[in-house]
Formats: C-alpha cells, structure tokens, sequence
C-alpha cells in the first residue's frame, strides 16, 4: 500500500530552518500596528491554525505590548498569586512530624469540649508510618487540610516558592488574551505560558490550593 509522504523526519532534523521561519512570522507580526497584532493572534489562536504559537513566548508577549513578561511587575500591572497545595492530611503528616500536633492547627476552629478528644485521639500517630486521621469529622478534616494549606503557602512565601503571575490584554472585539508566569525567589519569570497554553487547558489549576493574591 503506498504511504503517505511525511516531512516530520525534515522538520525536526532542521532547527535552524524552523528559527529562521519563526523569526519571520515575528517580523510580519511586528509589521503591524499593536492593535492588528493582537487581532492576528486572536484569529490564529480561535481558528487553531496555531501558526503564531511558533514564535518565542517572551517575543510574542512583546510584540502584544507585554514588554516586562522577563520580569512581570516592572513595567504592567500584574496579577501575583502566591500558593500553597493542599492536600490529604494522612499525606500531610508523613512528611510533617510528629503528626500528632497537627490538630493544634485547627485548635481555634473546633469547640473548647472537641479540642481535648482530638488531641487524645491523635496521641499514637506518633508512633505508626501511616498516621491515620479517622477521627475527625468530614468537617474537621476540611479545616485541617485546609490550615495545612495555609502553614504551606506561608512557607513557600518565606521561601520565594509557587508564585505566579497572570496578564490580560482585552482585545477591541472584546476577547482575552492571557499570559500566565511562573514566578522565581528573585523576581524573574522561569516559566511564561502563553493565551494558546489558556485555549488548551494548561494554565496552573488553583482549585485544591490556598491562595493569596496582589497587584504590582
């Protein structure tokens, strides 16, 4: 049966041809007025003919009037998010020792009669390889996943960890493009995802994590 011909094996053995072809597109990019580019990307991104998504992500985040995605602050208004993940407290406490005073975190959320039980309760955890939190209520369980969220958040903060930063530009036609960065301790962005990375689901999911957000 004759095979269709690929030309997979060319492109990839053909970096500098693919560089300079991407340096093109940014140059016919860059030949437009700011507001014409951000329309092109809108199309290339909603038709997927994803032709854009090619060029250098700090080279297209410029070229849409994003000029500090390097060093996201220093130039827009961004939108940081500093947080920590939450997770199951049996997890939780097998790196977290001793796991026994872990019910000291939700010591002001419970009422003064349950504290003393769950401090009972949780008193052999020490001695056990997989602490086992039965005990607590679902309730319970909830705000000490989510106080180990906040004691996580609160020490990725000291230490300059799981941060990051998004920006928006409203197009004319009303559509969005976001850019989302990863933060490093200094400031830098290590990571910067691009509207194309948003249209496919890859941008970072908050949703099992405790946050705390700013705008420089």
């Amino acid at each position: 049966m004759k095979q269709a011909r690929t030309t997979t094996s060319r492109i990839a053995s053909n970096p500098v041809g693919d560089k300079e072809s991407n340096l093109r597109k940014l140059q016919r990019l860059l030949a437009m007025p700011i507001a014409q580019r951000i329309e092109a990307v809108i199309k290339d991104l909603v038709t997927r003919e994803d032709e854009l998504r090619k060029i250098e992500v700090h080279d297209l985040a410029d070229a849409l009037g994003v000029s500090d995605s390097q060093k996201p602050g220093s130039a827009n208004r961004w939108n940081f998010t500093s947080y920590g993940v939450k997770v199951n407290i049996e997890e939780y406490a097998v790196l977290h020792d001793p796991a026994s005073e872990l019910v000291y975190l939700i010591q002001d959320k419970v009422s003064a009669e349950r504290f003393p039980a769950l401090v009972n309760l949780s008193s052999d955890l020490d001695q056990v390889k997989k602490p086992d939190f039965h005990f607590l209520t679902p309730e319970e369980r909830k705000l000490l996943e989510g106080a180990s969220g906040s004691k996580e958040l609160t020490a990725n903060q000291a230490d300059g960890m799981c941060c990051i930063a998004h920006y928006s530009i409203q197009a004319a036609s009303g559509y969005s493009l976001s850019f989302e960065a990863a933060i490093e301790d200094d400031g830098t962005c290590i990571c910067l995802k691009t509207p194309y990375d948003y249209r496919d689901g890859k941008f970072l999911n908050l949703n099992d994590c405790v946050t705390e957000s700013w705008i420089s």
